[in-house]
């Protein structure tokens, strides 16, 4: 006797048949007159619909033109003073000088001055994670932008790298986007927030212009603690500049980035994904797969530190998000 299985619809079956019998199926099989399981090809019927959406460009660019428009050009304050070289004064002319282009971070200047930026995180640093002290640690902060996160570091006595992209078309952007912030005039230098924070803080951070895709211990060497912030939603590769994170790293990384709470525990896979277009932002993990992608970078060890929103200090309604800690 021969056992055949039999698989349909869920549900699976074992019959015995005569040898003869069993060897009129497995012929019959082969010509392509099977059931499901033995090869006959399966179409949906009917065909499930798509949900895509068009790309809206004056929409994306929209966001782009707060930024780097050339009202807001980042190079010279109001009545011409240069804001990238010598030494920043205070009173008003330091208040000229942050006023003369937009900032994404709230940093704490000299005098009394406060940076505008649109992410104030100066509640949310007691709650963060940081250590203490870090007067006996190299410290590497990804992604720097105005720097506020690597002053911190630097307050805390850490000796500090500060690596970020130095203009606009160097984001990960789809190639259609990227091609019409050129055109519309967008593409301008970075860095001016952090170079004037730098100056007025008499700050020892050393910046280095680098993408994230770029980090190699061989130019920079290894730290005791990577700091990468609101960086993952805004690359095309998350997992690769992951890894590249990971080959610096030697003690700690410490990893905020946005998360949906929203999607399925059950399911650590889910991922949002918008494709770059508004905001430069990419995806929308779930908060078990931003810990996996962590894990499968290669860090030993992944654990959660806090999940924190910025509604309360920040203009619009917050996106969650998680700060883990991990381990090479």
């Amino acid at each position: 006797m021969s056992t055949r299985s039999y698989t349909w619809r869920g549900f699976s079956a074992t019959i015995e048949v005569p040898d003869s019998v069993g060897r009129l199926i497995r012929r019959t099989s082969r010509l392509g007159g099977g059931t499901a399981a033995s090869g006959r090809l399966i179409f949906a019927d009917p065909l499930p619909q798509l949900l895509i959406q068009s790309r809206n460009f004056e929409d994306a660019l929209q966001y782009f033109r707060a930024w780097f428009s050339p009202v807001h050009s980042g190079s010279t304050a109001r009545g011409g003073k240069q804001l990238g070289e010598g030494p920043v004064i205070g009173g008003s002319d330091m208040d000229e000088a942050v006023d003369a282009f937009p900032w994404y971070h709230s940093i704490e200047l000299p005098g009394g001055v406060v940076t505008p930026g649109i992410f104030d995180h100066r509640p949310l640093v007691p709650h963060y994670g940081l250590p203490a002290d870090l007067s006996t640690q190299r410290a590497l902060d990804v992604a720097t932008f105005d720097g506020f996160w690597a002053f911190e570091l630097e307050r805390r006595g850490a000796e500090v790298v500060a690596v970020d992209i130095d203009r606009l078309s160097s984001l990960d952007l789809p190639p259609q986007l990227r091609s019409a912030i050129v055109a519309d005039g967008l593409d301008r230098e970075s860095g001016q927030g952090f170079s004037l924070a730098h100056r007025a803080l008499n700050s020892k951070v050393q910046r280095v212009v680098s993408s994230v895709y770029d980090l190699d211990p061989a130019a920079l060497g290894t730290f005791d603690l990577v700091h990468v912030a609101d960086l993952l939603l805004h690359l095309e590769r998350p997992l690769d500049a992951l890894r590249h994170i990971r080959s610096v790293t030697r003690g700690t990384a410490l990893i905020a980035d946005v998360i949906d709470l929203h999607l399925k525990r059950s399911d650590n896979q889910l991922v949002q994904y918008l494709g770059g277009w508004w905001s430069a932002m990419w995806w929308i993990p779930s908060l078990d797969a931003l810990a996996q992608m962590v894990l499968d970078a290669g860090f030993s060890r992944v654990r959660l530190h806090t999940v924190y929103n910025l509604a309360g200090v920040h203009e619009h309604d917050g996106l969650w998000r998680a700060v883990l800690i991990a381990d090479a």
